[in-house]
């Protein structure tokens, strides 16, 4: 079995939750939410998330500058960090698409600059 996800808009990343005189929060519980609907919507209500190994295929396409057309369809080689955009998808995928993380057997990761930034993921259930 093999599915695929887009998540529109910028790839996003998980970074340390900020310390407040008041209040611990974490700055990514509403990016969360929206792209979680959006998985929600292209998986289907009445699927169950996968279980069992599986492997992830992620490509995380961040917006070409306009300054720079010669980086469309290159590689991406500044912030955010890889791990932590993964840690974002393992996240949101969480009782969705898989049950657990845990079940994820591989994850191949790459960040491009294409026109139209998104995050396209790729899983695969042996």
């Amino acid at each position: 079995m093999k599915k695929k996800y887009i998540i529109h808009g910028e790839p996003f990343s998980v970074t340390k939750l900020h310390h407040n005189a008041r209040r611990v929060w974490d700055k990514h519980e509403q990016a969360l939410f929206v792209r979680r609907q959006e998985l929600v919507n292209q998986h289907g209500d009445q699927k169950k998330p996968y279980s069992g190994k599986l492997y992830l295929d992620v490509t995380f396409y961040f917006m070409t500058p306009c300054s720079k057309p010669h980086l469309d369809g290159k590689e991406h080689q500044e912030l955010p960090p890889l791990n932590r955009l993964i840690t974002f998808i393992e996240r949101l995928g969480e009782d969705i698409i898989f049950v657990k993380d845990a079940a994820i057997a591989e994850i191949k990761a790459k960040k491009l600059y294409d026109y139209e930034p998104r995050t396209e993921i790729i899983i695969i259930k042996e």
